[in-house]
């Protein structure tokens, strides 16, 4: 099941997707773990879209097959 809210902290609360207003504009968050563990994957443009992506700790790879540290740059395009 898809988890998608719009309250503070919701991908850090185990949230797959959270909606934000930001830049007078809407955002989103991805929790891939959550994702994950829903047995979804996130596709890769919608990663490079989201504001934040959040990937399990010290996971080298995710679903995706990406390693931790291409999914850390999708977080630096804010």
């Amino acid at each position: 099941m898809l988890t998608v809210g719009e309250t503070p902290n919701f991908v850090a609360s185990g949230g797959a997707i959270g909606f934000l207003v930001g830049e007078d504009r809407l955002q989103f968050e991805v929790n891939v773990g959550a994702a994950t563990d829903a047995h979804l994957r996130i596709s890769a443009n919608m990663l490079a879209l989201a504001r934040h992506v959040i990937t399990r700790t010290g996971s080298t790879k995710s679903s995706l097959g990406f390693s931790t540290q291409s999914l850390a740059a999708f977080k630096c395009k804010t």
